[in-house]
């Protein structure tokens, strides 16, 4: 049987999230539960991938999820260039499994 690998996270941005002049930048944080490391991030819109650019320290985060070992370094940062329009996206995270999960944020 393979373990249950939960997504949790969220964006610290208001929805919905606009890329101004095409430029996004977007952070949040991630983590797979109980996963000592957190998960590699990226934002999915159609056919374009941004990957997770920086990963940073979130102490907020580990205040919040004080069980979870990720939890401290559990930030991160998306940017890059998405094409004119309106989209829908989501952020996907690579769990353990090697398989990509979307994660509500």
């Amino acid at each position: 049987m393979s373990p249950s690998f939960r997504l949790l996270g969220d964006v610290d941005a208001p929805r919905p999230v606009r890329a101004f002049a095409g430029n996004l930048a977007l952070s949040g944080w991630c983590i797979v539960e109980n996963s000592p490391v957190p998960p590699n991030v990226r934002l999915t819109v159609g056919e374009v991938h941004l990957p997770m650019t920086t990963r940073h320290a979130r102490d907020d985060v580990a205040r919040l999820l004080p069980d979870q070992p990720a939890a401290a370094q559990s930030g991160f940062t998306i940017a890059g260039r998405l094409p004119a329009g309106v989209h829908w996206a989501r952020l996907e995270a690579l769990r353990p499994d090697g398989e990509l999960g979307n994660f509500h944020a």
